[in-house]
């Protein structure tokens, strides 16, 4: 905030020194008239087309005028160096700081890794990354195609049959959702947990994308085909641990009566499938949107 401060009162002295520079003629003497012997719009004709020393349009410009008027061009001057010099002087502090931040980053990350390599030996959190961005789009794409199968592949349970009833209201309306054209801009972990049979890894995201609703005739009722939207997420994605399968509740250890239970009966948390032992998504939520 003090930095775009700063940077207003540098636009707002550049800005004046300017507007002094375009209106120096007020200080310049106010005679500034063609000589009353000839028309408006002629100069002074006789040996040169451009008269001579005693002809035509005079600027006057008296010794106070000159003096105003060289010295507002030296306050210009002075003004822009002053602000490329500070402007410059901020850009290098925040070039500086990103780099601490970039490496304090890259050290969390590397932290992360290793807490997940304990129960995952051959993770990677750059692949990590792409995995995430490859999983939203194709659990957006199956949304948009009512593929229900590659969301039962990518969901948890409670969140997969989230989607299906939303996907059964788009049915009714006889609407679908577009969603395309995806990039991901920004990735970062925000959190690890990790118990005896299953890790949880919550990022946040921001992504580009089209998104809009059209009904069965091909016309928008919802969004902008035209104009992308910009989504910042954050979501969590679950891996089971392979090797463990001794079929209790990763979230309290109860034993579950039932090999396919997708709830515990005793903390009402969810159960991945025991085959399962590729990230899926258990939660995403859209912190903001432009």
């Amino acid at each position: 905030m003090k930095q775009k401060r700063k940077r207003l009162i540098y636009v707002v002295i550049v800005l004046v020194s300017i507007g002094i520079f375009l209106l120096y003629p007020c200080s310049v003497d106010a005679d500034l008239s063609w000589d009353n012997n000839y028309n408006f719009f002629l100069f002074s004709f006789g040996d040169s087309i451009f008269g001579n020393s005693s002809s035509s349009w005079d600027y006057g410009l008296n010794s106070s005028g000159k003096d105003v008027f060289f010295g507002t061009i030296i306050l210009f001057i002075i003004v822009m160096i002053l602000s490329i010099y500070f402007i410059r002087k901020n850009y290098r502090k925040n070039q500086e700081i990103k780099s601490l931040e970039h490496v304090n980053l890259n050290q969390e990350y590397v932290k992360m890794e290793e807490r997940v390599k304990k129960v995952i030996p051959n993770f990677n959190l750059e692949e990590f990354k792409n995995i995430v961005f490859k999983k939203y789009k194709e659990i957006q794409i199956a949304r948009m195609d009512f593929d229900y199968d590659t969301l039962r592949k990518n969901c948890t349970d409670s969140l997969y049959h989230m989607y299906r009833s939303q996907l059964e209201i788009l049915k009714l309306k006889k609407q679908k959702n577009i969603m395309n054209h995806f990039r991901q801009i920004t990735f970062r972990v925000v959190d690890i947990e990790q118990n005896h049979q299953e890790v949880s890894i919550k990022i946040s995201s921001t992504i580009w994308c089209y998104d809009y609703i059209i009904n069965e005739e091909g016309n928008i009722v919802k969004g902008n085909k035209d104009k992308k939207s910009v989504y910042n997420y954050e979501m969590t994605f679950i891996r089971r641990i392979q090797g463990n399968h001794d079929n209790k509740c990763p979230s309290c250890g109860f034993a579950l009566e039932n090999q396919n239970s997708v709830v515990c009966s005793c903390c009402d948390g969810e159960i991945i499938n025991d085959t399962n032992y590729d990230w899926v998504l258990s939660k995403q939520e859209k912190i903001s949107q432009k």
